[in-house]
């Protein structure tokens, strides 16, 4: 990898959490009304969840692990028994 590209996966995962951080701190210097604290909550762990799925995507050991084989437990030498009505 360039160090271009890691110069922009690191101000990616910065931005998200800094942009999640400034969210939550919104929360307490910003008065919010009571009606709609609820859905705010929720919109913010929406927003949080994206930004941890972009920081798992770019920095997880599966992406440079690359494709694994999966091994089944229960090959075709042990099928299933279906019974017939």
């Amino acid at each position: 990898m360039s160090n271009r590209s890691n110069l922009a996966r690191y101000a990616l995962a910065f931005t998200v959490v800094i942009g999640g951080m400034g969210l939550l701190l919104s929360t307490i210097f910003f008065p919010v009304p009571t009606e709609s604290k609820d859905i705010l909550n929720v919109g913010i762990g929406v927003v949080l969840s994206w930004g941890a799925i972009i920081l798992n995507f770019e920095f997880g050991a599966a992406r440079k692990a690359g494709p694994q084989e999966v091994q089944v437990a229960n090959g075709p030498q042990d099928p299933v028994p279906v019974e017939s009505r």
